[in-house]
């Protein structure tokens, strides 16, 4: 079976998952065909319309935010699928997927923050049991494109 996956970029992908019969399971090719729908088609077949934006704000010691994906078991990558919950974040939103179940985002630009929301999500890829990508992403016209990819500071950097 071939999985139905949108690549968001850098070879990220973004893979579909269909319940029934009570059951998920991922979402192939071959069903896509069968139900009439091209891969490009998928992520506007969701119903995204019903799902209220799931983007909950967080604060960050010090005077820095983000937010946080809090949705439904499996819906939390719904926010690559509607980019314009990011207009919450801000102008210059970016989003990250360390683990399965967990999706952040911060307006870029502050320094501090970006550092401190990078080290984060490189934690959480490295201690994860399911992770998922240490890449950041910002949604452009050309669709998602890697923004960075967090890395742990060097023990030089952190003056040890």
């Amino acid at each position: 079976m071939v999985q139905a996956c949108q690549i968001l970029d850098e070879g990220v992908p973004l893979c579909f998952r269909v319940e029934m019969d009570g059951q998920r399971q991922w979402f192939s090719l071959q069903q896509a065909q069968q139900w009439g729908l091209s891969l490009e088609s998928l992520g506007s077949a969701v119903a995204l319309d019903r799902s209220p934006n799931p983007l909950v704000e967080k604060r960050v010691e010090g005077g820095g935010h983000w937010w946080q994906v809090e949705a439904l078991d499996g819906h939390e990558a719904f926010i690559f699928l509607s980019p314009t919950w990011l207009s919450r974040v801000g102008e210059r939103a970016v989003v990250a997927a360390p683990e399965k179940g967990v999706v952040l985002a911060w307006n870029s630009g502050d320094e501090e923050n970006d550092r401190i929301m990078a080290v984060g999500v490189r934690r959480i890829f490295e201690q994860s049991k399911s992770p998922i990508s240490p890449k950041i992403f910002r949604h452009t016209e050309a669709g998602w494109k890697v923004w960075g990819e967090a890395v742990l500071p060097s023990p030089e950097a952190q003056g040890d």
